[in-house]
């Protein structure tokens, strides 16, 4: 979770960090950037989803930029320092190993710009698990303190699909090696690209009791397509 500003100084210098790092390590990180208003300036692609996670979840952080991996407050501020970001990345796959895959399926109406999509979900062991869905855009040409008057913002989070900020949880406990669904739609904004979108869908879970969440796995598509399961070779 990538939180920046069109009025951050120093926020493109994490975009080109993380576009490093996904480059260097493919299939590792989904990225979903939450623009806010900041430096006395309006942000056009800012959401009260921005807000909601920033207060609510994410430990009321005042500067920019941040970075977050899943839905918890880091125990490091983590900035745009390349080598601080993929020392955290390697203990979140070490001390938060994945124990479920996810598959993705997106159908696009044209006629009414609607996105119905299907998160699925297939765990190694029985457990609990909530599923978050964000649509996000990329080659969105707009200024940008420190960069141009038509700088390319991408991975810019365009809406929570899910009901809850913490995901929509699956109906009671799911069984070990049974697939699950979780379908939701959402109905594009006008002047949203729909050839530039994406869908992010994340399965998490809880390590005590529900005050916290981490994403257990990760997968995503281009909008109107699907992605099947991912595992390591």
């Amino acid at each position: 979770m990538q939180f920046t500003s069109v009025g951050c100084q120093a926020c493109p210098a994490l975009s080109t960090t993380l576009k490093a790092i996904q480059t260097e390590q493919p299939g590792r990180l989904a990225i979903a950037s939450f623009h806010m208003d900041f430096g006395g300036m309006t942000d056009p692609m800012s959401t009260a989803a921005t807000n909601n996670y920033r207060t609510n979840i994410l430990g009321n952080f005042s500067g920019l930029p941040r970075f977050f991996y899943n839905l918890r407050k880091g125990t490091k501020e983590m900035i745009s320092i390349k080598s601080q970001i993929e020392e955290e990345l390697q203990k979140e796959l070490s001390n938060y190993p994945a124990s479920c895959g996810v598959a993705v399926e997106s159908v696009y109406n044209a006629s009414d710009r609607t996105v119905k999509i299907t998160g699925k979900l297939t765990s190694n062991v029985t457990n609990t698990y909530r599923c978050l869905i964000y649509l996000v855009e990329d080659g969105i040409k707009y200024f940008q303190t420190n960069g141009a008057n038509d700088y390319t913002h991408n991975n810019v989070v365009r809406a929570v699909v899910s009901t809850s900020l913490n995901g929509d949880r699956f109906n009671g406990e799911v069984n070990a090696g049974v697939e699950s669904t979780m379908q939701r739609s959402y109905q594009l904004e006008p002047g949203w690209n729909v050839d530039n979108m994406r869908v992010i869908v994340s399965m998490l879970t809880t390590l005590d009791g529900g005050k916290t969440y981490t994403c257990n796995n990760v997968n995503e598509c281009k909008l109107g397509e699907s992605a099947d399961y991912l595992y390591n070779e």
